[in-house]
């Protein structure tokens, strides 16, 4: 979803380009900035699910549970949302290629919602933790090339699971 902000006049001519490039289009207000922290914001949010994947991977990989099977479990109970759906089986089957939102916009993203949250005065301690995946995965030499999923590769090797 594409997110708009603006005056009227604007967005009138805005939000039909918008809708032409074939995605729904959420409007904010008429501060632009807004609109870039709405997307930042649901960005934040979907590396939460990739490490929150991530983490319950290695659980099940560490129990002996196939991960293919239990993010397909997953997916059959609570857990059918699109994110789920399109990263669960990147992640338990260690799939970071090739990227379908790179690792180092993921990083961008992350960096500017950070400052986003300080500059407001707001802890994401969260968003301090991906971050600090993102840098982990950087140090290893995993980069733009992969896909910003690859954060939950972090949780498995936490786990001891290659």
């Amino acid at each position: 979803m594409h997110m708009a902000a603006g005056a009227d006049a604007h967005l009138k001519v805005a939000v039909p380009l918008l809708q032409a490039l074939g995605q729904s289009v959420g409007i904010v207000g008429e501060d632009p900035s807004q609109a870039k922290l709405v997307k930042l914001t649901g960005n934040f949010m979907l590396s939460v699910i990739i490490e929150t994947l991530g983490e319950a991977c290695a659980v099940a990989g560490k129990a002996g549970i196939d991960p293919l099977h239990f993010v397909e479990l997953l997916k059959s109970a609570n857990f059918n949302a699109p994110p789920h759906k399109i990263y669960g089986p990147l992640i338990a089957s260690r799939r970071s290629q090739p990227p379908g939102f790179s690792l180092a916009l993921g990083q961008k993203d992350n960096r500017l919602m950070l400052a986003a949250a300080e500059a407001l005065g707001v802890p994401l301690p969260l968003a301090s933790l991906i971050h600090d995946r993102f840098l982990t995965l950087r140090s290893q030499g995993i980069g733009a090339e992969h896909d910003w999923s690859a954060v939950a590769l972090c949780a498995l090797s936490d786990a001891g699971l290659r």
